[in-house]
């Protein structure tokens, strides 16, 4: 089997394995985020801060939400980490999850390079 075939075959096993309703259910929450006038913050750490502000270059873009990823703002970023430190450099923006606000994670798993985007509403 050659490269492409391969490589199609790879990649329809993986949209068959989705979780349909998990993908219904993030959807309706940022429905409901963006329609009640909400802001969605969109976290990452490494290479997932560099994917945190393409999505939200994308969410302001093209879905017309009110977005920020904390990483953008560096300076804001690294005094947090220098006064406060690193482990709680994000727990300014547990006072924005509500249900009007939406906080998202992007984390990676290292060890199995799984993506996983984790939301609290």
């Amino acid at each position: 089997m050659g490269f492409v075939a391969e490589y199609l075959n790879e990649t329809q096993a993986i949209v068959e394995r989705l979780d349909v309703e998990a993908i219904e259910a993030v959807a309706t929450a940022l429905a409901a985020v963006r329609l009640g006038g909400g802001r969605l913050f969109i976290l990452g750490v490494g290479g997932s801060a560099g994917h945190a502000s393409h999505a939200v270059n994308d969410f302001r873009k093209l879905c017309g939400f009110e977005a920020y990823a904390p990483t953008d703002n560096v300076s804001e970023l690294t005094a947090r980490i220098n006064d406060e430190g690193w482990s709680v450099s994000y727990t300014h923006l547990r006072a924005h999850e509500t249900p009007e606000h939406l906080v998202c994670r992007l984390l990676l798993e290292k060890k199995t390079h799984k993506t996983a985007l984790n939301t609290r509403v």
